[in-house]
């Protein structure tokens, strides 16, 4: 369920050779830059598996260059506890995710949450209750705001369709498609 090509398309048969990989879908992968000090060109799985090559691994593994799983990465606890369908590295190396899920590891985490390198939940970006529904999209812009989409209508109680930007430590920012205006309505 998960392949490296070479730069001419083909198989690159170097990557994951001896391993059985994940047990179900991959909807998304990040990979670290070259420049990253202790990460380089390590690649983030996510999706909707538990075990990559055997080793427990809810919704969310990071890989070494050779496909092989990195069990330095083991602050996740017991991951998600749903589908992982978004990841993306922040310039600092963190991890944002995206999903079904309303748990990471044990903190209450409704549809995103923002991982620590080693994996662990960063209790400093506090989501409060989340989406109503899935993160399909994440990223973070330049400014250090994080953008999310899917299929949810409310952000942590606030009537969002669909996207919404969250500050850097998970509170909506009020500032972005402000719901005052109702478009469809005229009002």
């Amino acid at each position: 369920r998960v392949v490296r090509l070479t730069a001419s398309g083909g198989v690159d048969p170097t990557f994951n050779a001896l391993g059985g990989g994940p047990n179900d879908r991959v909807y998304a992968v990040a990979v670290y830059p070259s420049t990253s000090a202790q990460h380089a060109n390590k690649v983030l799985i996510a999706g909707s598996f538990t075990s990559v090559d055997g080793q427990i691994r809810n919704g969310l593994a990071r890989l070494n260059v050779d496909g092989s799983v990195d069990t330095t990465f083991t602050g996740l606890g017991t991951g998600a506890n749903d589908a992982v369908f978004a990841v993306a590295l922040t310039a600092s190396e963190q991890i944002l995710v995206g999903g079904a899920f309303s748990m990471v590891d044990i903190y209450s985490r409704n549809g995103v949450a923002r991982l620590n390198a080693d994996g662990s939940v960063d209790t400093s970006f506090d989501p409060g209750s989340g989406t109503d529904n899935s993160v399909y999209a994440i990223t973070q812009d330049a400014n250090g705001s994080i953008l999310i989409g899917g299929v949810f209508t409310s952000y942590n109680g606030n009537r969002r369709m669909g996207v919404a930007r969250l500050l850097s430590y998970g509170v909506l920012d009020t500032t972005f498609m402000d719901t005052t205006y109702n478009h469809f309505a005229g009002i």
